[in-house]
């Protein structure tokens, strides 16, 4: 087009007047046979009104985003119990690009079924095989995260120091299998042990964040969006309390907090849930007295999600659930592999799901904007809700006297499974569905390959436990067996 036919073109619009949101609602509802826009209105699960209409929303103020000009770093999950096949595929991630390695032990809860070899030694060589690479390394939350720690330091290179994420998350690992899994240890006596270690782990050259405030344990037993937030900021308000009464500086100990999230193919909730955890932690920064520090957050795609059954469509949800997190800010993603839940993912499955980001990062460019959805109306208005709601639920966890109050009296547990168990109802009456398995189902799919079969029998199940342990959800085997009825 020439220079000429702009400006016509420019001068043309410029003879119309501005729109204004009466003049579209006006338009909009010449269609609606005497009607309102609100008549539109939908709910998410979450209880958030969802409007057909939003103005577009200042692009000022929030918290802050991903750091510009910077892509999310790609995680690749070791869950392998082989450990020779375990290094091997150390390699092989780091040859494909991820830039971050994230070690599933056996016995943590992010493991599931399965679990690389939980001893020191394996944790040592993994660390070794790392150095010289460039990779980073996050220990998923394990309740022997402290020993692991003190072994890493001893095996890690200077170089390597600020790449290491230790996942300490003792409450986590509390809501994970309750007070047996915590060793019965108290609030204070774990501030002490916290304090110890990222005083030692920090006198010897790590910048962390060395703790981490994990939500996959909430998400993946079932609770709403609400509840992960609530209870993910909870953890971090323990976890920063708990370091300053054992002596900790209250910004040192606000620094040494990480953030883990899930994050599913709904996916706008799933830009407003990371973006939301970012302008929540900013303000409970604010009402402890700290300077806002940016939230370093890091998301895996659900595991609630996936299904077993015609578990290709897991691509889809995952590609969805990594596009969604890396455009809300995530600092770093990890894709689950698609066949996740048929077992342990083999060579082909663990690709797909590295080329995820690369399809996204490289090809669609979905990393060059640190906040792409900062203006949106509808975006900003969700975040805003969601950042709300979440407010609530936390205050509802404080009233409990705290995260580590409302586990031990169960409290929080119960919320989440009541919502649990509402989400099965809806489920098992069709009012939601899950394609492949409440919908358009093929029980004659080939099976899967996998390194591993999923055994029939789940060792990652936490039973018997006062209060109640919180149990990932698995939709497909509940529903099979009743779900809620």
């Amino acid at each position: 087009m020439s220079a000429a036919s702009s400006l016509n073109l420019a001068e043309l619009v410029a003879q119309f007047p501005p729109a204004t949101e009466a003049d579209w609602r006006t338009l909009a509802e010449l269609g609606l046979d005497g009607g309102t826009l609100s008549d539109l209105n939908c709910e998410t699960p979450d209880g958030i009104t969802i409007s057909p209409l939003y103005q577009c929303a200042s692009p000022a103020g929030g918290a802050e985003g991903r750091l510009p000009g910077k892509p999310w770093a790609i995680v690749q999950r070791i869950d392998d119990p082989d450990a020779d096949r375990a290094i091997s595929q150390i390699q092989t991630d780091i040859h494909s690009g991820a830039g971050t390695l994230s070690l599933c032990l056996a016995g943590s809860p992010a493991a599931g079924e399965f679990g690389a070899p939980d001893d020191g030694a394996f944790v040592r060589s993994v660390v070794q095989n790392l150095a010289g690479t460039g990779a980073g390394l996050r220990i998923e939350p394990h309740p022997r995260s402290v020993q692991f720690a003190d072994d890493i330091a001893q095996a890690v290179e200077q170089s390597q120091k600020a790449r290491i994420r230790f996942g300490i998350d003792p409450l986590g690992i509390l809501a994970a299998f309750g007070p047996a899994g915590a060793n019965g240890a108290r609030e204070g006596e774990i501030g002490q042990e916290l304090a110890a270690i990222l005083g030692a782990l920090r006198d010897k050259g790590f910048t962390g964040p060395l703790t981490e405030a994990d939500g996959r344990v909430f998400h993946d037993a079932g609770a709403n969006n609400l509840q992960e937030l609530g209870a993910v900021t909870a953890n971090a308000i323990a976890l920063v309390r708990m370091l300053i009464k054992a002596g900790m500086a209250t910004k040192s100990a606000s620094k040494a907090v990480g953030f883990t999230i899930a994050a599913d193919c709904d996916q706008f909730a799933t830009i407003a849930k990371v973006r939301a955890l970012r302008l929540l932690w900013a303000r409970c920064q604010e009402v402890m007295g700290i300077e806002p520090m940016r939230a370093s957050i890091h998301a895996e795609t659900s595991r609630r999600m996936a299904t077993g059954a015609d578990a290709h469509n897991n691509l889809v949800r995952t590609a969805v659930a990594v596009l969604a997190a890396g455009i809300g800010g995530a600092d770093s993603i990890c894709a689950l592999p698609h066949t996740i839940r048929v077992g342990l993912a083999d060579a082909d499955a663990r690709r797909l799901a590295r080329n995820i980001h690369h399809l996204l990062i490289e090809e669609s460019h979905c990393a060059e904007m640190s906040d792409p959805g900062k203006g949106s109306g509808y975006i900003t208005a969700l975040t805003e809700s969601l950042s709300e709601a979440a407010w609530s639920e936390l205050q509802q966890i404080e009233c409990d006297g705290g995260l580590p109050a409302s586990l031990a009296a169960g409290a929080l547990q119960k919320r989440i499974i009541v919502t649990r168990s509402e989400r099965l109802k809806h489920l098992e009456s069709g009012d939601a569905t899950i394609v492949g398995v409440t919908a358009f189902s093929q029980p004659d799919q080939p099976p899967y390959a996998v390194a591993m079969p999923r055994p029939t029998s789940n060792p990652a199940l936490r039973e018997g436990a006062t209060p109640p342990a919180l149990n990932s959800l698995d939709v497909e085997a509940e529903l099979a067996d009743g779900g809620a009825r």
